[in-house]
This record gives C-alpha cells, sequence and structure tokens, in this order.
C-alpha cells in the first residue's frame, strides 16, 4: 500500500466536537519534549480536565514552562527518566487539591472539582510502571477506601499498564484491579485499544467512574501522533464554568485621517490655556480629547484570541494535524506503510518545530539591544510571564461566598486598600524620632518649568506598550497628536509645576489583580497591577526626572541602595555582596546573611513620615506640597473581566505602577543603613540583606540578632 505524505486531513473530522464537561488522559512519555505539540492539540480539543501520564519531570521544572494558556496545573514529579503525573485543570473551574488523600508511595494527583448547589466531583490520576508489584494495587484499594465514604462524584484517569482488552488468558493483576472496581460499584468505561503498535494492541489507559453514573454522556479513544498511547476522553452532561472570551476596547485606527484629527485638536485645546487651575484645565483637555478622538477614531470592542506561541507556523500546524491523520489511518486499517509514514511525519514536526523555535529566539537574541531586551526573550523561550490573564470565579471573605465581577472586584478592592493600614497599625509604637538620623540637606530642591522640547522628549520616550488607564486615552492616540496637544499640554504640566497642585484625575489607578500561588478564593493570594493614567504616566516622568537628578547631584541615595540609580542593578548589587563575602573568607572568616522581606512595603509608607524625610532632604516648598498633593486623596478602581469596582481612597503607601513610587520609596528607607551596627546592608528597593562576618556561629547570630532588633525598632 502507497501513502501520499502530502496529503493533510480536515482537523474537524480527526477531532471529536466536545460537549459538556470534557475530562481527557494522555500518556504523553516527556511533557517537555512535546509541550509545544500539546499546546497545538488544546486548541483543537479544548478539554475542561486534562490528565498526563509520565510527564517524566522534577522540581527544576516550573509550571510556567510546560504551561497551558487558560489551565491551571498540579503535579506529582519523579525524574526526568520516567514517570510522574500532571493534571491541568481550566481556570474558570473551582478546585481544590486533595493530596492527603493519595497514598505516599505511589505516583497520583487527585483534585476536588466544586460547584454551587452540586455535588462536587473527585478527579485523580494514577500511573502505574510496567513491572510494579502488587503494592501499587494495595495503594490504588486504600484510595478507593478514602474516596468511598465521601458521597462524592469519583472519575479517575490513568496509565494503569495493565491490559484489560478481553482475552481468554486474563492476568492476575487485571483480574484484581476488575474485582477492586466491582466491589466499589465502579465501571471502566474504555473499551478500545489505547496502546497500539504494529503487532499490538492494548488496553492500558483507563477513565473509571462510579457504575451507571447518569451524567456520562460521550466516551471514546482518538489516536494522536503525540505519543505511542491513544488519548481517552470522556464527557459528563454537567455545567460548568466555561472560559469567557477576553474582550478589550480598541481604537479603530484605520479609520482615522490624522491631518483633520490633529486640526481638529488644535482648535478646541486653543482655550485651555485659559484655566488658572490644574484639576479644572485637565478634565477640559481630557473632555475634549476624548470626544475628538472617539469621532475621529472611534473604539469597538473586539475579541482577544489565544496567544500563539510566535515561533508557531500554519506549515507545523498542518503538518501536526496530518501526523494524527496517519496515526489514526495506521490503526484503523493495521497498515504498516501508514505506520511507517506516521513515524516519517512525527519525526518531521518534532524537528520543524526544534528548528522554528532555535531560528526565531536565536534572530532575537542577536538583534537585541541590551539585556533586559535578551531577558524578555528567554522569558518566552522558558514560557515565563509577568501578567497572566487571570479568571476569578469566586473570592472568600469571612465567611461569606463571594460571586459576580463586580462584587468580587469590590471585595478585592476593599482588601487592596486596607492591607496597608491594618499592617502599619500592628507596627509597635517607638520613643525614636524617625528624622533624627538624617542629616539636612544644603541644597534645596527646585522644580523648573518645562519646555515644549523636553515634552515631546518625555511623550517619545513613552512606551507605546503600556496599557491606558481608566482615561481610555492610548500613548499612541496621544504620539499620533502631535503638535497639536503640545501647547495645552505643555500649559497644564507648568501649571502643575507652579501651584504644587497634583490633578485628582491623575491619581485614579486601575487595578488588576494577578494571582500569585495558593487558593485562588484568598485575597491575600493576588498582587495588585496599578494602571495610572497615560498623561499621567507624562507627568510623573518630567517630575521623576528633574527630583532624580537633584537627588543624584547631591549624593543623597545611601551607597548601599541599588536600585533606580544610574548605573546601580541587582547585578551590581550581587557582584558587592558575593565580593566582600570572599574576602572574607579569604581572611579565614565566617559569613552571615540576613535577608529582610518587608511584607507590603510599599503600601505601608507613612505619608506624614515620607514628608518630613523628603523636607530634609531639601525638598521644601512647591515640591514639597506637589509631593503631598500626589500622595494625597488617591483612588482606586479594581477590574475584573471588564467590570469596574467602586472607587476607594488609599490611606497609605506610595503607589507602584508609576514613576515616582519606586524613587519615594527608596527615600523613605534611605536611613535604614544608619541604624545598623554590626552588619552591611545591601538594598534593592525594599529586597534587603544584612550580612556580617565573624569568627564562631555565637558571633555572628549575635551580631544578626542585634541589628534586626536595630531595624525593627
Amino acid at each position: 500500500m502507497t501513502v501520499d505524505d502530502t496529503r493533510t486531513d480536515n482537523q474537524s473530522k480527526l477531532y471529536p466536537k466536545l460537549k459538556g464537561f470534557s475530562i481527557a488522559q494522555l500518556n504523553i512519555t516527556s511533557l517537555t519534549k512535546h509541550i509545544d505539540e500539546l499546546r497545538i492539540l488544546i486548541t483543537e480539543m479544548n478539554f475542561d480536565i486534562l490528565c498526563i501520564n509520565e510527564t517524566r519531570i522534577d522540581k527544576t521544572i516550573k509550571n510556567s514552562e510546560i504551561g497551558l494558556q487558560g489551565y491551571d496545573l498540579t503535579r506529582r514529579d519523579r525524574n526526568r527518566r520516567g514517570g510522574g503525573v500532571a493534571i491541568y485543570i481550566r481556570n474558570t473551574i473551582p478546585y481544590v487539591e486533595r493530596s492527603t488523600i493519595i497514598p505516599e508511595n505511589v505516583e497520583a494527583v487527585c483534585i476536588e472539582v466544586r460547584k454551587p448547589n452540586a455535588k462536587p466531583i473527585l478527579i485523580s490520576t494514577w500511573y502505574r510502571p510496567p513491572n510494579s508489584n502488587s503494592e501499587f494495587l494495595d495503594s490504588f484499594e486504600i484510595f478507593l477506601q478514602n474516596i468511598d465514604t465521601e458521597n462524592k462524584e469519583i472519575i479517575i484517569t490513568g496509565d494503569f499498564n495493565i491490559d484489560l482488552m478481553p482475552s481468554e488468558t486474563e492476568n492476575s493483576k487485571a483480574k484484581r484491579l476488575k474485582e477492586l472496581l466491582n466491589t466499589y460499584q465502579l465501571s471502566q468505561l474504555i473499551k478500545k485499544p489505547t496502546r497500539t503498535t504494529e503487532s499490538t494492541k492494548t488496553l492500558l489507559d483507563l477513565i473509571i467512574c462510579k457504575t451507571d453514573d447518569p451524567k456520562t454522556a460521550t466516551t471514546d479513544v482518538v489516536e494522536l501522533g503525540i505519543s505511542d498511547h491513544n488519548l481517552v476522553y470522556t464527557c459528563r452532561k454537567v455545567g460548568i464554568c466555561k472560559q469567557k472570551p477576553k474582550i478589550i476596547e480598541t481604537r479603530q485606527y484605520h479609520k482615522l485621517n490624522n491631518a483633520k484629527f490633529q486640526n481638529d485638536l488644535k482648535q478646541a485645546l486653543l482655550h485651555i490655556n485659559e484655566h488658572s487651575d490644574p484639576n479644572t484645565a485637565l478634565q477640559e483637555w481630557n473632555r475634549i480629547f476624548l470626544l475628538i478622538a472617539d469621532i475621529n477614531a472611534p473604539t469597538r470592542l473586539r475579541k482577544v484570541r489565544s496567544d500563539r506561541q510566535p515561533w508557531m507556523t500554519d506549515e507545523i500546524k498542518k503538518l501536526s494535524f496530518h501526523r494524527d491523520y496517519l496515526k489514526k489511518k495506521a490503526v484503523i486499517l493495521s497498515s504498516s506503510a501508514f505506520h511507517s509514514s506516521y513515524k516519517k511525519c512525527k519525526n518531521k514536526v518534532t524537528k520543524l518545530i526544534s528548528n522554528a523555535k532555535t531560528h526565531y529566539f536565536r534572530t532575537n537574541l542577536e538583534n537585541s539591544k541590551n539585556c533586559k531586551e535578551n531577558w524578555i526573550h528567554i522569558n518566552k523561550l522558558l514560557n515565563h510571564k509577568t501578567v497572566k490573564t487571570q479568571t476569578i470565579n469566586n473570592i472568600k471573605f469571612g465567611d461569606q461566598n463571594i460571586t459576580g465581577d463586580i462584587n468580587i472586584a469590590n471585595t478585592i478592592n476593599n482588601y487592596f486598600v486596607e492591607i496597608g493600614p491594618k499592617l502599619a497599625s500592628v507596627i509597635s509604637p517607638t520613643d525614636i524620632d524617625p528624622i533624627q538620623p538624617i542629616q539636612p540637606c544644603r541644597s534645596e530642591f527646585n522644580l523648573r518649568t518645562i519646555t515644549t522640547t523636553e515634552l515631546i522628549q518625555t511623550i517619545g520616550k513613552t512606551n507605546l506598550n503600556k496599557a491606558p488607564g481608566l482615561d481610555k486615552i492610548p500613548i499612541k492616540l496621544i504620539k499620533l497628536a502631535g503638535d497639536a496637544i503640545h501647547d495645552s499640554l505643555l500649559h497644564i504640566f507648568n501649571l502643575v509645576l507652579g501651584t504644587g497642585i497634583f490633578p485628582d484625575d491623575l491619581k485614579l489607578a486601575k487595578i488588576i489583580p494577578i494571582h500569585k500561588e495558593g487558593d485562588k478564593a484568598e485575597c491575600g493570594n493576588y498582587r495588585p497591577i496599578s494602571v495610572i493614567p497615560t498623561v499621567a504616566k507624562i507627568l510623573e516622568k518630567i517630575i521623576y526626572d528633574q527630583l532624580s537628578s537633584y537627588i543624584n547631584d547631591n549624593d543623597i541615595i545611601c551607597k548601599q541602595q541599588f536600585g533606580f540609580r544610574p548605573n546601580h542593578s541587582t547585578e551590581t548589587a550581587l557582584l558587592k555582596c558575593t565580593d566582600q563575602w570572599l574576602r572574607n573568607m579569604d581572611k579565614g572568616m565566617a559569613n552571615g546573611v540576613l535577608f529582610l522581606d518587608l511584607k507590603k512595603a510599599f503600601d505601608t509608607v507613612d505619608h506624614s513620615i515620607l514628608l518630613q524625610k523628603l523636607y530634609q532632604y531639601g525638598i521644601k516648598g512647591t515640591p514639597l506640597k506637589l509631593l503631598a498633593s500626589y500622595l494625597n486623596n488617591r483612588k482606586q478602581v479594581c477590574v475584573i473581566n471588564n467590570n469596574k469596582s467602586g472607587q476607594e481612597t488609599v490611606q497609605c503607601g506610595v503607589p507602584q505602577g508609576s514613576n515616582l513610587g519606586p524613587l519615594l520609596f527608596s527615600l523613605y528607607i534611605n536611613d535604614l543603613p544608619m541604624c545598623l551596627e554590626y552588619t552591611q546592608a545591601s538594598m534593592f528597593a525594599d529586597d534587603t540583606n544584612l550580612s556580617c562576618t565573624g569568627r564562631t556561629p555565637a558571633e555572628i547570630e549575635h551580631k544578626l540578632n542585634a541589628d534586626l532588633s536595630n531595624v525593627n525598632d
């Protein structure tokens, strides 16, 4: 039989249409090796739960490196040579891990899917290595005993390496497994072979649920070319939260006549220079700018597709579908010709993916202009992302379970604005004057009015990729406006610098909660990403440049601070520390290092103390009034799925996601090294370590504890 290797079958015929709550199982024989192929597959078969066996990973592999967009991941590793299990859970599905009901000596994980007003579902995946002894089934029986008492729905998947194909000579392991299932009134749903070679057909990959479960709708086997095992799946008649499409508001720039846009703005903004109050001037400017922008480049809502790997090509996708088609034909026809073609195509897909990734990342790394760009590409390669799309289904507030986007947004927003004052309130009062260690600066900082050239340069340097705040004014539109807005913006900014009044509209931040780790229903497991208005970014950069120049000229920032200073970075901080530690070791001394984690450091800054410290550093008069105005009466709104919370006032702290916030924080903790007697500090913003040297552990312990007490006071 001859095979046409150029044929690509329609993927809609290759992969089933999933209806209901779908759970799949696949032995992938190395997750890291096949993760890219798995990402292609998941775009075609969007399972709610995907169980993976033989992950062949260890703890050195981060979740982000094997992540699937839109899914959470729980796993149990063995090593890179074999074994290991994992479960991908769609991030709209509320669940908890149930590791305590899994015996310690097996490769298995278990989760409990929890739905409001419905019976929970226990989902577990197991891997039994070939030639395992009877202890595996003993552990499996213990697990069945544990879950039998819970009165919950049960779905167990896994590669048990026990052939359950009907045969005249049933082995003892298959016989015992069937007896266990009968004892606990469970049924194995898969009836077709799940691993097929040119000479054998075996049923090793199983899906187990309660006998006569009325909610089971569809169960089948899908021939995939990713692995020598086939994928098995079941769909259940259960309502489950599906992934909501991401909707964003965009400008229709293709409709923009730039000359008309600039002319309209120039005429409409002429009267802005008549205003003498920064607040009213900015309010009028925002109103006019948005009105003309909406006429010339109207907004529209657009559904955002899933992120595609930048190196992924249509050729790779088509060849992946063809590989699966060839395997399906090889299985159905028991054809050695199709099997041979399948193997060739599989190798070709693997090589094509490797070459495409290598070419993409090598080209980008070679063309990188600096270290920052290098790390951007390295993080893409490792699938590390600083911000991920979040789906929050519910949040705990005391004994209440909060649902609904607006209710969740309000709850999280309240938590974020209250956490700083709550932490600050538990700090023990002290008689020590926080200003006393600071020597008054002989120089005095003065704000100067800016020129059109400075404004143009600042706008030009602002990153086009920065998201707009609640003002809905993107930096792209500011740049397209050109000189039509320069005079009006220059007038507003110089009003701010001259009056010391920071406009209220620029102090309203959009907060996006990003999950860090742990239970997604706990507010404390989220960190806020603060997005300020575009005009605020430009104005803050102007103020930052003037203030930073004064600080550097007067050598105000302590030498132990490596953040937000020219020619300083995490690398220079690390080099200084390691150099000092090695010098101490060369002298026969031991090193002691204490790493300080300042909890919610930016959120607990006391405005009154900060302003007093700024005064000591020579920031007085109008500049101090401006920074006080900048800190006072700041508000924020939390956004969940485009639904906004109410506004909440921020009582303390300095704003993150801004230009000025980190610089003000550095000045706030600038005197920390002055309280140390025995140790040397090394700081990068709020990350601090104290190191000392000594001849004995007792000496080092005494020095570290003494200075820890000094810092605490």
